[in-house]
């Protein structure tokens, strides 16, 4: 599930667990802006587009009253490529910027789809471990549910495999089309 530079999609890696339904806490949380209350600075949208044409770019939203889990805001990530077949959005600073190798992590997330058409397709939730040249050195297992229209949990736990890399947290949801949209909140990153 790895979206790397956004357009390259391959699994690298493994880890420890990945849990649907399970409420892995972290202690503290390390992402920056989990429930977008107030923007959605430091996520960065992403897709498998190879190109995009004047409206195609892929749009990430804060929306209410999307039933969001924790506060009144949630992210609502929005297809607009005619060609991306997956559309998510990651932590853009890669918020776990030491993490060690003798440190569990947990992660999680809460999602849903948006508009009908995305209801039944698959959402992923995983962590991508970078070394400090920013490439892919491990990935934790992914974490997958079908969407429906009631927000679900994911979450997993990871070990990192070197010490001082960086973690960095990913949600995906695959077989998408244009204008396709999915919501997640409560997005948590930190040592278990």
């Amino acid at each position: 599930m790895n979206i790397g530079t956004a357009r390259r999609m391959t699994a690298v890696g493994t880890t420890l667990a990945a849990l649907v339904g399970c409420s892995p806490t972290p202690h503290p949380n390390q992402i920056q802006n989990p429930s977008f209350e107030s923007n959605t600075v430091g996520w960065q949208v992403v897709d498998n587009a190879p190109t995009y044409p004047p409206g195609e770019v892929p749009v990430l939203v804060r929306v209410s009253g999307a039933g969001a889990p924790d506060g009144k805001w949630a992210a609502e990530v929005i297809a607009r490529s005619n060609t991306a077949t997956k559309i998510g959005i990651r932590d853009g600073a890669g918020d776990v910027h030491a993490a060690t190798t003798v440190t569990t992590y947990a992660y999680r997330a809460s999602m849903s789809c948006a508009v009908a058409t995305t209801c039944g397709k698959f959402a992923y939730l995983f962590v991508e471990e970078l070394d400090a040249s920013g490439n892919i050195v491990s990935e934790s297992p992914a974490a997958s549910v079908a969407l429906t229209p009631t927000f679900q949990l994911l979450g997993g736990f990871m070990a990192p495999q070197h010490a001082s890399d960086i973690l960095r947290l990913n949600v995906l949801v695959t077989g998408v089309t244009r204008n396709d949209a999915f919501y997640a909140d409560n997005l948590l990153l930190g040592p278990a």
